[in-house]
């Protein structure tokens, strides 16, 4: 892959549809200069990701794509940043869609803070209109960090990007996070920050409130169940990540940037979109503290 000082990385697991809509919505970014490339790494697939993607190479010369056996998110992003010789990586998610400015604003980004780290919001974008009571808050992922003793910065794994040297110099994504296939798991982009914040200091991290992507919702997420459940596994990968990268600092705070202050319902909503609601604002960060205690009690189970 020829060198660029931008590499826009995509991992992607059976979901050739999707990965198709965001490739598209990269390939009509207003900048067209050589500076920026974009890299599948189709992370073992066996639907028709394979085929799409090269449909899409054909039309798109600063589309490369890699195929990567072992299953796993950190595997295909360490993939990623092997194949990569861009001065920075920037990660997304093949849910994303991207704005026709996203790429001018990486690039300005790079160029003016020379980060170690950057990212922004996630917004939410729909394939079937949300049901009346699912607010937009509650598919993205807006606020940049945590405060806690242990100053942890929390960027959005959808939308981050990696000086690649000093990604490389913190030895890139832990293998044991993140999801496997169809097992859902968290935690690998938030360990990577955690290096690099111990390594380099706070000032090499740079959030912009203005730098945003698209981020699909799932029908599945209308059940507030399933949101809950996802919340939880984020809990358990907290532990996970306090167990190896937190030894010696304080516990995380329970709340942290994905959680929701409550608001109560307006405009005469009826009684079962206020619970909705509470069920959501109240209960994330509780759900969520409970699967960082779980996990804390199963790893020292283990010892």
């Amino acid at each position: 892959m020829s060198d660029a000082d931008l590499l826009i990385a995509i991992p992607t697991f059976n979901r050739g549809e999707l990965v198709e809509i965001a490739v598209r919505s990269l390939m009509q970014q207003a900048n067209e200069s050589a500076r920026w490339k974009i890299l599948v790494v189709n992370n073992n697939s066996t639907d028709d990701t394979e085929v799409r993607l090269g449909g899409l190479a054909a039309q798109c010369s600063r589309l490369t794509y890699v195929f990567e056996p072992e299953p796993g998110l950190s595997h295909a992003r360490n993939r990623a940043v092997k194949e990569c010789k861009a001065r920075y990586v920037l990660f997304a998610d093949d849910e994303c869609k991207f704005p026709s400015n996203y790429v001018d604003q990486t690039l300005t980004i790079i160029d003016k803070r020379k980060p170690k780290i950057f990212g922004g919001p996630v917004l939410p974008w729909y394939s079937e209109p949300p049901p009346t009571w699912f607010k937009n808050e509650y598919g993205s992922y807006s606020l940049p960090y945590a405060t806690s003793r242990a100053h942890r910065i929390s960027l959005s794994g959808a939308n981050i990007g990696f000086e690649r040297e000093a990604l490389i110099a913190v030895g890139c994504f832990d293998p044991a996070l993140g999801m496997k296939g169809n097992v859902i798991g968290y935690g690998e982009e938030t360990a990577a920050e955690l290096r690099i914040l111990a390594r380099f200091g706070s000032e090499a991290v740079w959030y912009d409130a203005d730098f945003f992507n698209y981020h699909l919702v799932q029908p599945a997420k209308y059940q507030w169940r399933s949101l809950l459940g996802e919340h939880f596994r984020r809990g358990v990968a907290r532990a996970k990540v306090k167990q190896v990268y937190l030894q010696d600092a304080a516990p995380p705070s329970p709340t942290i940037p994905e959680c929701l202050s409550f608001r109560q319902a307006h405009g005469g909503a009826s009684r079962t979109i206020r619970w909705q609601n509470i069920a959501y604002e109240r209960g994330l960060p509780l759900v969520r503290h409970l699967g960082y205690v779980f996990g804390i009690s199963t790893i020292s189970g283990t010892r």
